[in-house]
């Protein structure tokens, strides 16, 4: 407190901020230094006097605890390689001494930009006189800007639904365009994206070229396989003008196939075989379940009108009879379903609504069945089965595989001819 004469006293009337200058002359030493304004009395024999002095106030003594705690870090900008450290006051050090990846951002703060937004904690140690503490910040380090070999390998489409006119392009990052740059069917899908829908299902390769907009001499291609549907809407068929069943006889690489449904006149049944290196066949050959071998996978269309569900047979030969089969078939829209039936004369036959891809698959060969017991032989071999064993009304059969009874025949005949011989032959002598 200030110092006055003998016979006046002083004191604290006021204080700007009380929580460092209390009433009572207290100071609690802020985070800060700061300027408190405070208000003094002078009295004497009832007389009094003010006057308002502003009094400076130093920032209390932090410690390494209190630097620590009091720690934040700027996030990195996109594409950044270098972490920006905190900042500590005077006479303190900071140093990054953990990181929860260090394929993202390492020890020395060196920061590796990752293909995707990825959050890492990391460990920051203040240290001052020997003493430290330490604080875990989680930093978020953004993806980095991707090339156009990757935005271009990451594309994806999706398939036209039916009666379609126009292809939903992919979409691709900030800072890239897109466009088709050709296609195997342009009377399908133009280069602008128009579809034309045609009567039946078409497979059209699609190529897309993606351009970085910082640099367009920066580019890179995909092609994908884009399915358009069969368009709907064709008329009935004329009831007069009709036929039942449809009929192809295989060229030796597809099976003799039929079709039972309502076609017109001028309706051709046409099958196609499926390569196994098309995506079309790998798709069909991954829902084969376990235990089933595939005869083949086959592309079946019907060129004309048709409606209605259709009944549909595969020739497999009978040598696959009593097998189950799956055939495998996928729809329009690229699901899969499965048809379970049973080898019968030599045919598959299932019941569909629509026509697109199938996979034949039967059953592996089982294992070779189970050897027959051996058969029960008499304990003299000379002697026959008894015949009261042999239950009444049944005729007794030698099984095959025990070849006493005829051995014993032999030798019986064998001996009866010798003794025959030896008759004759003393016969001839007298």
């Amino acid at each position: 407190m200030p110092a006055v004469p003998n016979g006046f006293s002083v004191a604290i009337t006021a204080s700007g901020n009380e929580n460092v200058i209390a009433l009572d002359g207290t100071i609690t030493p802020p985070e800060q230094a700061m300027d408190v304004d405070v208000t003094f009395i002078v009295t004497k024999d009832g007389k009094s006097a003010t006057k308002v002095i502003t009094i400076a106030v130093p920032a209390k003594t932090a410690t390494v605890e209190m630097v620590a705690d009091a720690l934040t870090v700027t996030p990195p900008e996109k594409d950044a390689v270098k972490l920006e450290m905190p900042v500590v006051p005077e006479g303190f050090s900071v140093a990054l001494t953990a990181s929860g990846n260090i394929n993202v951002i390492a020890l020395d703060g060196t920061i590796i930009p990752p293909s995707e937004v990825t959050s890492v904690e990391l460990t920051f140690t203040v240290t001052k006189d020997g003493k430290s503490a330490s604080k875990v910040i989680t930093v978020t380090v953004p993806s980095r800007t991707m090339t156009v070999e990757e935005v271009a390998d990451s594309l994806t489409v999706t398939m036209p639904g039916k009666n379609e006119t126009k292809l939903t392009m992919p979409e691709v990052p900030e800072g890239f365009s897109i466009a088709i740059k050709s296609t195997s069917n342009e009377n399908i899908i133009a280069l602008d994206g128009t579809i034309v829908p045609q009567d039946k299902v078409a497979d059209v390769d699609v190529t897309f070229i993606v351009t970085s907009v910082a640099d367009e001499t920066v580019s890179a291609e995909k092609t994908i396989t884009v399915r358009v549907p069969a368009k709907t809407g064709n008329p009935p068929v004329d009831p007069d003008d009709k036929k039942d069943i449809l009929i192809n006889k295989g060229d030796g690489t597809t099976p003799p196939t039929e079709i039972q449904g309502i076609f017109s006149k001028d309706a051709v049944l046409n099958v196609a075989v499926i390569p196994v290196e098309n995506d079309t066949y790998k798709a069909l050959e991954a829902k084969m379940a376990e235990g089933m071998e595939a005869l083949g996978a086959y592309e079946v269309s019907v060129t004309g009108e048709a409606q209605g569900s259709f009944i549909l047979t595969f020739q497999v030969g009978e040598k696959h009879n009593g097998r189950d089969a799956i055939v495998y078939h996928m729809k329009e829209d690229g699901e899969i379903e499965a048809k379970e039936t049973v080898v019968k004369d030599g045919k598959i036959t299932i019941t569909i609504d629509s026509l697109s891809p199938f996979m034949i698959t039967v059953a592996s060969a089982g294992e070779e069945p189970a050897k027959p017991s051996e058969p029960t032989k008499p304990s003299d071999p000379t002697k026959p089965l008894n015949p009261s064993k042999v239950p009444s009304g049944q005729n007794h059969t030698v099984k095959t595989g025990d070849d006493s009874p005829f051995i014993m025949l032999f030798i019986i005949c064998l001996l009866a001819g010798g003794t025959t011989v030896l008759i004759i032959w003393k016969k001839k002598r007298l």
